[in-house]
C-alpha cells in the first residue's frame, strides 16, 4: 500500500501521494507544474502543483534524492523568480512533507522552495 508523501511516477512524471480516496481505492496524488508569475507576460515562472485521483497500478514508487541541511547544490530545473537553472545554492530549509521540500538559497540571497529532482549535489 502506498503512503502519504510517498514520492511515485505517473505516466513518466514524478507525482507524490497526497492521500488515500477510500471511498474510490484511489489515491489523490500532486504533480509539480509551473505557472507564469505573476503575470501571464513574464518570463519568470512559479512552481505549484496539479492534482489528479489515479488506481494504485497507475503509479510506481521511486525514491527521491535526498540532501542534508547546508549541502550544496546545482539546481537543473527550471527558472523561477528567484532561481535560474545552472545556479548553485545551499539547502536552508527541509519540509518532508512538502512537494517541494527544500528551500534553497544562492549566493546573492535569493532562495525559493525546489523539488529534490531538480537537484544534483556537489561534491568538492
Amino acid at each position: 500500500m502506498l503512503e502519504k508523501n510517498q514520492w511515485v511516477l505517473y505516466n513518466g512524471e514524478v507525482a507524490r501521494i497526497d492521500r488515500y480516496l477510500a471511498y474510490s481505492n484511489q489515491y489523490l496524488i500532486l504533480i509539480p507544474c509551473e505557472y507564469d508569475w505573476p503575470y501571464k507576460d513574464t518570463i519568470h515562472k512559479h512552481m505549484g502543483s496539479t492534482h489528479k485521483q489515479v488506481q494504485p497500478c497507475e503509479v510506481k514508487p521511486i525514491q527521491a534524492p535526498i540532501f542534508q541541511h547546508g549541502q550544496r547544490v546545482l539546481y537543473t530545473g527550471s527558472d523561477t523568480k528567484y532561481i535560474q537553472t545552472g545556479v548553485v545554492g545551499i539547502i536552508n530549509y527541509i519540509d518532508n512533507e512538502s512537494l517541494y521540500p527544500y528551500g534553497l538559497q544562492t549566493e546573492e540571497k535569493q532562495g525559493d522552495f525546489v523539488s529534490p529532482f531538480n537537484l544534483q549535489p556537489i561534491d568538492y
